[in-house]
């Protein structure tokens, strides 16, 4: 009601009389009703609405309704903006998600008409938690980038417009195409005029977005140069969320270096903090703060030896992902932790529940649809052959956001034959322990004259677990060595190395990993 009195009201009548009208149009059955949620809808029926634009086109006054219209959307896209801050998603969703289509009208609009271009840009950008919630980003990407197409035709070019529309194209085409090349474009360009016109708050998400670009490289060295940059920038600027934002991203890059105890305490650190009146510092591209760290702690979880709380962490990174009704942030928590954590502890059935979840709502986003493809691949593989079982620990091993689309199909066949070129990331050092180990277990699977080749991989593996407190690694590690030992003849050393490390866990013993070393361990007894 509140948008047909503006419009209404551009025509000079009361607001009284258009209630009136529209009432009436209702009681005629030419305008329908929504009572389905706290707000009443209205809406025109096609045919009515058909012939109420022929008859606004014959009037002469389109053009003005028009822009009335678009000027009515912008503002209220900038509203929407502001209660994105402090509004809960869901309710966000109820109020403004409803709007998606008169924002396109608009936008389509006004970069149609050369006058009004910069309505449309200050929608496009406005309604950026619109588009992201969701989950329309490659539709996003495309609008972004007739956008900045207009602006660059413009003789007058804004250049805070402009920065901000490339960092929206930035993380449009991290969510919707995970193009590092196109990422690099968007946000190095970004930042430089971000810089040029000493725009502090572009300079941090243009960072974010260099950063991303790194990650998604598998370049987690160069990412953390520019995540401490960032943290540099964010204490200059002593924004809270900006400051909450670098711990995030420097937890996520310590975690993936291998320092886990680094990654906790950050991870600890931002999960204390109280909820903050502002979702995120990245122009609300970033994910749910809570399924974030959720997901992280899981896995770091499960690397430290506590496979239980890794397992509870994980499912709650699920809940909380699925009540935020965001397709993105579910496939992260599904991806990042969910799967992962699901296949490390052997609980297949809740790995089939996690690709069934991502197959069911994040199937259309190509970046999370070939993680569940890769996940799937690796379930079927674990249930099949040891040949094939050996290929999915060499998978499992090696999944990263670099190289998943390289592992996604890879065979037991190509894998036995020697055919891969190994995808992992060297900056990867999280799973360097397990890539060892399980080079040993190809090794040892070819002939016995790799034995010696096989317990140095082994070894190196041990000692890297043992210095960077992997206990899980450490565990695996040790079964590997054991068995190996107690074939050549050194059973001792191989019960007192399975002990020892058995010893360290306190919780899981139920697990797949925990349950096969305590069965070897009776063995060697």
């Amino acid at each position: 009601m509140e948008a047909a009195i503006a419009l209404g009201s551009a025509g000079g009548k009361p607001a009284a009389n258009i209630v009136d009208t529209i009432t009436g149009l209702i009681e005629k059955s030419l305008v329908a009703t929504d009572l389905s949620g706290n707000v009443v809808h209205y809406r025109l029926l096609s045919t009515t609405r058909a012939y109420a634009l022929e008859k606004l086109t014959l009037s002469g006054e389109q053009a003005s309704i028009a822009l009335c219209h678009a000027a009515y959307f912008r503002d209220l896209a900038r509203k929407a903006e502001v209660d994105w801050e402090t509004v809960p998603a869901s309710r966000w969703l109820q109020i403004y998600g409803r709007t998606i289509d008169d924002m396109r009208s608009a936008i389509d609009w006004a970069l149609s008409a050369i006058e009004h271009h910069a309505i449309g840009f200050d929608i496009i950008l406005a309604t950026a938690p619109l588009w992201f919630q969701l989950s329309l980003m490659d539709e996003y990407r495309e609008r972004l980038q007739g956008a900045l197409d207009r602006l660059n035709q413009s003789a007058d070019i804004d250049l805070q417009r402009k920065a901000r529309l490339r960092i929206a194209l930035g993380h449009a085409v991290w969510y919707a195409l995970n193009d590092p090349d196109q990422m690099e474009d968007a946000f190095t360009r970004a930042l430089a005029i971000s810089e040029q016109i000493d725009d502090r708050s572009a300079q941090l998400q243009s960072l974010w977005g260099m950063w991303a670009v790194r990650r998604s490289r598998g370049q987690y060295r160069q990412a953390l140069a520019l995540a401490t940059r960032y943290e540099a920038v964010a204490a200059a600027f002593g924004e809270p969320k900006f400051i909450s934002l670098a711990n995030r991203i420097l937890s996520v890059n310590n975690h993936y270096l291998g320092h886990q105890d680094l990654a906790r305490r950050l991870v600890e650190q931002v999960q204390s903090q109280a909820p903050q009146p502002v979702r995120s510092a990245n122009n609300d591209f970033q994910l749910d703060r809570h399924v974030a760290m959720t997901s992280l702690m899981a896995r770091i979880s499960w690397l430290q030896g506590f496979p239980e709380r890794a397992a509870a962490s994980a499912r709650e990174a699920i809940e909380a992902a699925l009540e935020t009704r965001h397709v993105l942030s579910l496939g992260y928590a599904l991806c990042m932790a969910g799967c992962p954590v699901a296949l490390w502890t052997g609980d297949l059935s809740e790995a089939k529940r996690c690709t069934d979840l991502l197959r069911e709502y994040a199937a259309r986003n190509g970046l999370y649809s070939t993680w569940g493809k890769c996940f799937e691949h690796i379930i079927r593989l674990q249930q099949g052959t040891e040949r094939e079982a050996l290929a999915a620990n060499y998978i499992e091993a090696r999944v990263d956001v670099s190289t998943i689309s390289r592992l996604a199909d890879l065979s037991a066949e190509r894998l036995g034959a020697g055919l891969v070129a190994d995808p992992w990331s060297e900056d990867a050092l999280w799973s360097y322990p397990e890539v060892l180990r399980v080079d040993a277990e190809l090794l040892l699977t070819k002939s016995t004259t790799g034995d010696k080749e096989a317990e140095a991989k082994l070894l190196r593996s041990l000692d890297i677990s043992q210095s960077q407190s992997l206990l899980s690694f450490e565990l695996r590690t040790a079964v590997d060595l054991a068995r190996l030992w107690n074939r050549t003849g050194r059973r001792a050393k191989a019960s007192s190395l399975l002990k020892s490390t058995y010893g360290k866990f306190t919780e899981g013993f139920a697990t797949r990993d925990l349950s096969s070393a305590s069965h070897l361990m009776a063995e060697l007894a």
